[in-house]
This record gives C-alpha cells, sequence and structure tokens, in this order.
C-alpha cells in the first residue's frame, strides 16, 4: 500500500518522527494505529466483554439487573425491638 502525504500535516510528522527518534514511515504507521484505537470500539463498547457475543452479554446484564433488584428490595422481615 502507498499513500501520499498531504502538504499540510508533513512538517507535524517530520517533528514526530524525529521526536520519537523512528523513520518517517514508521511515524506514519505509529499515527494511523493511534488514530484507529480513537475509532475502533473497544471490547466493553462492543458489548463483549468476558462473553463471546452481544446476546451474552445482554443476558449477563439481565441477570445482573434481577439480582440488583432483588437485592435492594425491602426486607419482609418484621423488625423486633
Amino acid at each position: 500500500m502507498s499513500f501520499d502525504i498531504p502538504h499540510s500535516i508533513e512538517p507535524a510528522v517530520k517533528r514526530y518522527a524525529r521526536a520519537q527518534r523512528i523513520s518517517e514511515d514508521e511515524a506514519i504507521v505509529r499515527l494511523i494505529r493511534k488514530g484507529l484505537e480513537d475509532v475502533e470500539p473497544n471490547a466493553i463498547e462492543a458489548g463483549l466483554g468476558l462473553f463471546g457475543s452481544p446476546e451474552d452479554a445482554a443476558a449477563l446484564d439481565a441477570a445482573v439487573t434481577i439480582a440488583y433488584e432483588e437485592r435492594h428490595q425491602p426486607s419482609n422481615r418484621a423488625t423486633s425491638i
């Protein structure tokens, strides 16, 4: 793959490469990877977490919600003094 670097960002790429003591090609690759990190959802945002599918994550969410609601219901025991 090849591409042309816009002249408007070429000085910034060169400064970054010098500051990191890497080649300009490596600087471009690192900057692209960093940009992709910002746009690709992580596992939690994708709803996967420890599970393999969004459906598994939804089932866990439902179970946690039910358990939370049961835990925070008022006690049916009579209080005695």
